[in-house]
């Protein structure tokens, strides 16, 4: 059986398994649990290149996992999803290049509830939207989604911020679809037009008004956070570090537009 091999065996074993059977295979019995301790289990389950992210990382090789599953904040938030070892990361909007975003007159900053960040954007009233940003770094092999983490005000409603200040309503999003891109070389740039619509709109469906498109391409994580694809990418060769370029623009329709939250971009696996 697997439990007479030796310790050292075992524990290449369990390295090609997923974080979360490693936790399952440890509850079996005493000779499970030494081998899932093993360095040698998660070195195979830490990503290329942490060394570059935890560069003080005293202990075991489990040690940084446990670590690197909580997050690091660096210019951006990197983390490893525990039960299935995947690669996140995310960028906050002070990382953005936002048009006017140190203009009071047309952003804000403020603190939200949901937020990973100590501030979020906050769009005032503009009639030219544009968001860019970028990332360089490495990841695991495989399939990558970019999204951008966004929160639209209900019309007509106000909402408290964890300061306890009341924040302005929503408008002027009925007009034009925002445009959502993303470049991961060697693709081309590739672009999604999406309506953007409140947590509330979302689960009224098809009540909302909303292209059943648009709402496909939204998804409500926590406290009226939404995110919005901007696209996907693969990565082939883990030794080589992507390069991507997204952002999120609506300058054609010449409408002034308000209420829109920026927490920042999430890259993470597409299975997550």
């Amino acid at each position: 059986s697997l439990g007479d091999l030796p310790a050292g065996c075992l524990a290449g074993i369990l390295g090609w398994l997923s974080p979360r059977d490693v936790g399952r295979l440890a509850l079996v019995n005493k000779t499970f649990l030494e081998a899932s301790r093993s360095d040698a289990v998660w070195r195979r389950m830490l990503p290329p290149h942490w060394k570059e992210v935890v560069r003080d990382g005293a202990g075991s090789a489990m040690d940084v996992y446990e670590r690197l599953s909580v997050g690091v904040a660096l210019c951006q938030i990197y983390w490893i999803d525990r039960p299935t070892g995947g690669v996140c990361n995310m960028i906050s909007a002070r990382a953005l290049r936002i048009v006017w975003g140190d203009d009071g007159r047309y952003w804000d900053w403020r603190s939200m509830n949901g937020s990973r960040f100590d501030e979020v954007a906050f769009l005032r009233d503009v009639c030219w939207l544009e968001i860019r940003g970028s990332f360089s770094g490495y990841l695991k092999l495989g399939s990558y989604r970019v999204s951008f983490r966004l929160q639209l005000l209900e019309s007509h409603a106000r909402r408290r911020g964890r300061g306890g200040d009341w924040h302005d309503d929503a408008y002027g999003w009925e007009a034009q679809p925002v445009i959502f891109s993303l470049s991961a070389p060697p693709s081309s740039t590739r672009e999604r037009r999406r309506y953007l619509a409140s947590a509330r709109q979302l689960h009224r469906g098809g009540q909302s008004g909303i292209d059943a498109a648009d709402l496909a391409a939204a998804r409500v994580v926590e406290d009226g956070w939404m995110e919005y694809d901007a696209g996907e990418f693969c990565v082939e060769d883990e030794d080589f570090p992507v390069a991507l370029e997204f952002s999120l623009v609506e300058i054609r329709g010449g409408n002034w537009k308000s209420g829109l939250y920026v927490d920042g971009v999430v890259i993470k696996p597409t299975f997550l």
